[in-house]
């Protein structure tokens, strides 16, 4: 009676070696116990565990010394779920009998239950030194190597085992996941076929088959083999989920939606399942669904660092960016060394404009995975915003040497380009990215805003092209409706232009909404909290507190978008002191830390009320302190945030070297520019031309206020005089 140990922790009674009785004159009452041992083996390999254990136990008070009876008592024991009671009986057994190689065997697989796989190992070698020919001590060693992650010795024991016993469909089964593990994916296949050969209804070997056709890219055959795996047990909850991932990458979602709900109602308290699905919830675009599921994974398991990570995923999706931050951060409390949870908390503080704790975790997940392109490409990205562009080139293109196909990567390394000045080279990235992969959008996009059209142009082509297509969703279709606008009114056919331009704003302002009445209120409270009825001395005078950190020159470049900042950027950024943060977040990421801080409440400009002349310079020192790490040796630090625009009486407060320049252009050009303009995020008033027209009216008087108020420290830049 011979146990057996498998991979995946499943454990079942084999009857590959019939175990040899004791001889008659072993025992003082002779054929009385070897014949009640026979019949406790008989209902034992029947599967009568109840009365072969209870024959088992009337042999030991009889004859306590009884090594068989004290072995395969110990295999019910493991039969049913009692793996210590079976490591005490059948060690009882093997230190009465040394020669008995099946206890051995039985002992090392109820050992490797306990999960003590050294323990289990020497029982397993110990078996073998007593019967070189045991192919299942051979094929359990091999299991226990396996769980001991010794994948060379483990496969020289499976192959050991199929020697001795070359139809064991299980030992070929278990051969292919180790050579799986060890990236050996044509063994693996070739070896998972062979366990079907012996056995076709092995579902373990056809579900194994599936994972390893996924890795060699062999999807439609692996989704054949997960369908196969699953007509031979429908309830095998793990084939459905990765069937759920094979049809995900087939592009059926909803197909593989179902799946992992199948593996759900089949395994409800399954965190993997259900993490699995809020993965594939978000691919759907149902932010809102996948954090419930993934809530769900760490309701079930607290621990799943992975699940925290995903809905960290699932937060960042819906623009939650202090929720997704919280969440990857608890990812890598639990585990330290998790890559991904390093990428996307940097991408997160990217999202939130703290470039250089962004950089930071991305240099902490290329360090503990220094092969992973996608690394270095969101480097590269929040490089490129902190202004940094040689260095994101480099970092773009170590992700190009690492996977040369990275559409993506090729892609961004053209936006560094455009922001160096390099168009061709631009263009040519972006070429690329076209060429790998020919319905990928922004790289069409990217393309057209870097690219002269002329009329006959191939690119328009191409362009109208991927509107027909069906496979595109519908902010990509927007955005091919961008580009299409200005392609047209570079080749002089501004009506068709403006058609593209208003298709694609009236497609986006149906997703967003602009309270213009409510911007209107929002700007009056602004003005009354900064009035005019201030007198020099009153605490709402600029440079009554003080940030400490007077050798720093603080630079707000404000206007509406399109104005001319970047422009005006660009220029001050050429002295050796100056340093261009871009549209950088740390003021309001500084007023909020501050005011979290001191649980002030309220809102601005409301809380400027409860502010202490402290709590504004803290305000200030925080903003320093931040946007210093972008460039510490930078003494003049320019940022170019446009909703700063409402801040600027506070930032004077806060920031006694603080300077404002305030960029502007005619009205009706700078709203032109704006409506054809994509904005991936935030202006929403930017696709209606009244909303547009309400903004702009709304932002020009605030700042015609700040001017009154405070413009001996503001420098007024109109950018038509400017470019002149």
């Amino acid at each position: 009676m011979a146990m057996n140990g498998k991979q995946r922790r499943r454990q079942q009674e084999h009857q590959s070696r019939q175990v040899t009785a004791p001889p008659a004159a072993s025992a003082p009452d002779g054929g009385a116990a070897e014949a009640a041992l026979a019949t406790a083996m008989r209902r034992h390999r029947a599967g009568r565990f109840r009365e072969a254990e209870g024959l088992y136990r009337q042999i030991l008070e009889a004859r306590p010394d009884h090594a068989q009876a004290l072995h395969l008592l110990g295999v019910v024991m493991h039969q049913t779920g009692r793996s210590d009671a079976a490591v005490e009986l059948i060690g009882k057994a093997v230190a009465l009998d040394p020669g008995l190689a099946n206890a051995h065997a039985n002992l090392g697989v109820a050992l490797a239950a306990q999960g003590k796989f050294e323990e289990a190992v020497a029982a397993y070698r110990k078996a073998i030194a007593l019967d070189p020919n045991h192919a299942e001590a051979h094929y359990n060693l091999g299991v226990a190597l396996a769980g001991q992650g010794k994948l060379d010795a483990a496969v020289a024991a499976y192959r050991k085992a199929i020697a001795l016993e070359p139809d064991h469909g299980e030992a070929h089964t278990n051969l292919g996941t180790a050579l799986k593990d060890q990236g050996k994916l044509d063994e693996a296949v070739a070896s998972y076929r062979k366990a079907l050969t012996c056995n076709p209804n092995l579902a373990e070997a056809r579900y194994n088959l599936g994972l390893a056709l996924k890795g060699q890219g062999k999807i439609d055959e692996a989704v054949a083999a997960y369908r196969k795996a699953l007509d031979l047990r429908p309830d095998y909850a793990e084939a459905h989920t990765n069937l759920g991932n094979a049809l995900k990458r087939q592009g059926r979602l909803e197909e593989a939606v179902a799946s992992y709900r199948t593996a759900i109602a089949l395994e409800p308290d399954s965190a993997k399942a259900h993490n699995t699905l809020g993965n594939m919830l978000k691919e759907q675009g149902k932010p809102e669904e996948a954090v419930a599921a993934h809530q769900r994974a760490i309701a079930l398991k607290p621990d799943y660092a992975e699940a925290h990570d995903s809905l960290g995923n699932a937060f960042l999706e819906q623009g939650e960016l202090d929720k997704a931050e919280a969440c990857y951060r608890k990812a890598i409390a639990l585990e330290p060394d998790f890559p991904g949870a390093h990428s996307n908390l940097g991408i997160a503080l990217s999202e939130q404009g703290k470039l250089g704790e962004a950089i930071a975790s991305f240099r902490q997940a290329i360090a503990l995975k220094p092969d992973t392109a996608q690394f270095h490409n969101n480097l590269g990205n929040a490089l490129r915003m902190q202004r940094k562009d040689s260095d994101a080139v480099a970092a773009y293109q170590k992700a190009i040497g690492l996977e040369p196909d990275y559409a993506g990567a090729h892609t961004n390394l053209g936006l560094a380009f455009k922001n160096l000045g390099k168009l061709e080279e631009a263009a040519a990235a972006h070429r690329k990215a076209i060429e790998i992969k020919p319905d990928y959008v922004e790289a069409h996009f990217n393309h057209a805003m870097v690219h002269r059209f002329v009329s006959g142009d191939p690119a328009i082509e191409e362009l109208k092209g991927l509107l027909e297509t069906e496979k595109i969703t519908e902010r990509p279709r927007d955005a091919v409706l961008f580009a299409l606008g200005k392609a047209y009114g570079e080749i002089g056919r501004h009506a068709e232009a403006f058609s593209y331009y208003s298709r694609a704003n009236e497609r986006t302002a149906r997703r967003v909404s602009y309270d213009a009445s409510r911007h209107r209120r929002e700007i009056r409270a602004i003005k009354d909290a900064f009035g005019e009825r201030h007198e020099p001395g009153e605490r709402h005078e600029p440079g009554s507190a003080t940030s400490g950190d007077e050798e720093y020159a603080p630079i707000f470049v404000i206007g509406m978008s399109r104005s001319g900042k970047t422009l005006v950027e660009s220029l001050l950024s050429q002295h050796v002191d100056a340093y261009g943060a871009g549209e950088s977040h740390e003021w309001t990421n500084a007023l909020r830390t501050v005011v979290e801080r001191y649980a002030s409440s309220g809102k601005f400009p409301d809380l400027m009320s409860r502010l202490s002349d402290d709590n504004l310079k803290e305000i200030g020192k925080t903003y320093i302190e931040n946007v210093r790490m972008g460039s510490p040796n930078s003494r003049l630090l320019i940022n170019t945030m446009p909703r700063n625009y409402r801040y600027v009486g506070m930032i004077l407060q806060a920031l006694p070297t603080a300077k404002i320049i305030y960029t502007h252009r005619d009205p009706m050009d700078n709203c032109l520019f704006v409506y054809f303009y994509r904005y991936v995020t935030g202006h929403s008033y930017s696709y209606d031309l009244s909303h547009l027209a309400s903004a702009y009216t709304a932002h020009s008087d605030l700042m015609a206020h700040w001017l009154r108020l405070y413009g001996g420290r503001m420098l007024s830049v109109r950018y038509e005089e400017l470019v002149r």
